[in-house]
This record gives C-alpha cells, structure tokens and sequence, in this order.
C-alpha cells in the first residue's frame, strides 16, 4: 500500500500481495513488478502505471481501476481468474505504441 510519499522503482521487483494507491506516487522506471503471492490478490491503481506487469501468483485478481503499462506487457497467463471493477480500462503500451496483453485460460 502506498499512502502519501513517492515509492520509485530502482530495478524489477515482486508484490506478494494486494497493491493499492491510496495518495502519493509511483514511479516504475523500466522496471517490470511481478504480484507472485499466493492465493486471492487485488490491485488499486490509483493515477499510476506501470512499466511491464506479470502475474505468477496463480491466484484470482480483482482489480479495481484502470490498469495500464507504459513500456511493455501485461502478462496475466498466471491469473486464477480476473474479477473486474466498474468501468476498468486494461492498456498496454510501449514507447507510444500498443504493446501485448496475454490471456490465457488455466
């Protein structure tokens, strides 16, 4: 959870568990976060993007705002099941351009 301050990302990194953006920032850098905990997990965005995104948890996502990556995939082939807010936006981009969105059954 981040809840005022910035939280900049100095080199790729692992979510264990929920990710909410209550006030404050994130900054992704080039840097992929990978949410690799184990069972249910969900994800409030807040203003944020991300870089790149994986998910190995293996677990159901619910996520709860707009999802988007500024420089590579999001790669949801490890997802459980993804449980989706009101009026949720799932973009990925890199460099400008539209990058992949991976879905795959399990």
């Amino acid at each position: 959870m981040i809840n005022g301050g910035t939280l900049v990302a100095q080199t790729d990194f692992n979510v264990g568990g929920d990710w909410t953006l209550s006030s404050g920032a994130f900054t992704p850098g080039t840097n992929t976060v990978t949410f690799n905990g184990t069972g249910a997990f969900s994800i409030t965005p807040g203003s944020s993007s991300f870089y790149a995104l994986n998910f190995a948890s293996g677990g159901n996502l619910t996520l709860n705002g707009n999802l988007s990556t500024t420089g590579g995939d999001i790669d949801f082939t490890n997802v459980g099941g993804i449980v989706l807010g009101s009026d949720v936006a799932i973009q990925a981009q890199s460099g400008g351009n539209p990058a992949n969105i991976n879905l795959r059954g399990k």
